[in-house]
Protein backbone atom coordinates (compact mmCIF):
# COMPACT_ATOMS: atom_id res chain seq x y z
CA UNK A 1 0.00 0.00 0.00
CA UNK A 2 1.35 3.36 -1.28
CA UNK A 3 1.89 6.47 1.97
CA UNK A 4 -1.10 8.25 -0.61
CA UNK A 5 -3.03 5.09 0.00
CA UNK A 6 -2.91 4.69 3.69
CA UNK A 7 -3.59 8.26 4.35
CA UNK A 8 -6.96 8.00 2.14
CA UNK A 9 -7.24 4.91 4.62
CA UNK A 10 -7.14 6.34 7.57
CA UNK A 11 -8.77 9.36 6.66
CA UNK A 12 -12.27 6.84 5.82
CA UNK A 13 -11.64 5.33 9.03
CA UNK A 14 -11.49 8.05 11.58
CA UNK A 15 -14.44 9.23 9.81
CA UNK A 16 -16.05 5.72 10.60
CA UNK A 17 -14.62 4.83 13.81
CA UNK A 18 -14.56 7.40 16.79
CA UNK A 19 -14.28 5.17 20.21
CA UNK A 20 -12.53 2.01 20.84
CA UNK A 21 -12.96 0.59 24.22
CA UNK A 22 -11.66 -2.78 26.00
CA UNK A 23 -12.96 -4.86 29.05
CA UNK A 24 -11.79 -6.12 32.20
CA UNK A 25 -9.66 -8.78 29.62
CA UNK A 26 -9.48 -6.79 26.81
CA UNK A 27 -7.12 -3.88 26.59
CA UNK A 28 -6.91 -1.21 23.70
CA UNK A 29 -3.73 1.27 23.80
CA UNK A 30 -2.99 4.18 21.30
CA UNK A 31 0.17 4.08 19.76
CA UNK A 32 2.47 7.19 18.67
CA UNK A 33 1.51 6.45 15.00
CA UNK A 34 -1.41 8.63 13.39
CA UNK A 35 -4.49 5.81 13.56
CA UNK A 36 -2.43 2.75 15.30
CA UNK A 37 -3.73 0.96 18.16
CA UNK A 38 -2.57 -1.71 20.44
CA UNK A 39 -5.33 -4.08 21.27
CA UNK A 40 -4.21 -6.93 23.66
CA UNK A 41 -5.74 -9.71 25.89
CA UNK A 42 -4.79 -10.20 29.30
CA UNK A 43 -2.96 -13.32 30.04
CA UNK A 44 -4.74 -16.27 31.35
CA UNK A 45 -4.83 -16.62 35.30
CA UNK A 46 -4.09 -19.99 34.54
CA UNK A 47 -1.72 -22.37 32.42
CA UNK A 48 -0.38 -25.84 31.89
CA UNK A 49 -1.84 -29.48 32.41
CA UNK A 50 -4.37 -30.44 34.66
CA UNK A 51 -6.32 -33.59 34.82
CA UNK A 52 -5.30 -37.36 34.27
CA UNK A 53 -1.90 -38.20 32.80
CA UNK A 54 -3.97 -39.95 29.73
CA UNK A 55 -6.99 -39.49 28.31
CA UNK A 56 -8.52 -42.91 29.95
CA UNK A 57 -7.57 -44.81 33.21
CA UNK A 58 -8.66 -47.91 35.12
CA UNK A 59 -7.67 -47.10 38.43
CA UNK A 60 -7.75 -50.46 40.57
CA UNK A 61 -7.89 -50.78 44.10
CA UNK A 62 -5.97 -48.42 46.01
CA UNK A 63 -4.85 -46.52 43.59
CA UNK A 64 -4.99 -42.64 42.71
CA UNK A 65 -5.92 -40.35 39.82
CA UNK A 66 -6.51 -37.25 39.76
CA UNK A 67 -9.55 -35.01 37.81
CA UNK A 68 -9.55 -31.43 37.34
CA UNK A 69 -11.68 -28.39 38.63
CA UNK A 70 -11.58 -25.33 35.89
CA UNK A 71 -13.28 -22.00 37.21
CA UNK A 72 -13.98 -19.73 34.55
CA UNK A 73 -14.98 -15.89 34.89
CA UNK A 74 -18.19 -13.95 34.24
CA UNK A 75 -16.80 -13.81 30.57
CA UNK A 76 -16.00 -17.49 30.05
CA UNK A 77 -12.40 -16.70 30.25
CA UNK A 78 -10.80 -19.54 32.66
CA UNK A 79 -9.66 -17.93 36.04
CA UNK A 80 -8.08 -21.11 38.08
CA UNK A 81 -7.25 -24.99 37.64
CA UNK A 82 -6.55 -27.09 40.03
CA UNK A 83 -6.82 -30.93 40.59
CA UNK A 84 -8.34 -33.15 43.02
CA UNK A 85 -6.89 -36.67 43.67
CA UNK A 86 -9.16 -39.76 44.38
CA UNK A 87 -8.28 -42.79 45.69
CA UNK A 88 -10.08 -46.30 45.33
CA UNK A 89 -10.32 -47.85 48.61
CA UNK A 90 -7.57 -50.51 49.13
CA UNK A 91 -10.37 -53.09 50.34
CA UNK A 92 -14.02 -54.52 50.30
CA UNK A 93 -16.36 -53.89 52.94
CA UNK A 94 -17.20 -56.40 55.21
CA UNK A 95 -19.47 -55.99 58.75
CA UNK A 96 -16.06 -54.46 60.24
CA UNK A 97 -14.38 -52.59 56.88
CA UNK A 98 -15.50 -49.19 55.13
CA UNK A 99 -14.66 -50.35 51.35
CA UNK A 100 -16.21 -51.57 48.16
CA UNK A 101 -18.54 -54.19 47.92
CA UNK A 102 -17.57 -57.49 46.71
CA UNK A 103 -20.20 -59.56 44.30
Amino acid sequence: MSAEESIALNNIMSSYVSTVSGSDVITVTPSTGEGDVTISHAIAAASGTFGATSSQTTPGFGETFTVPRLEFNSTGHLQSATEYSITIPSNTADTTHNGLMSY
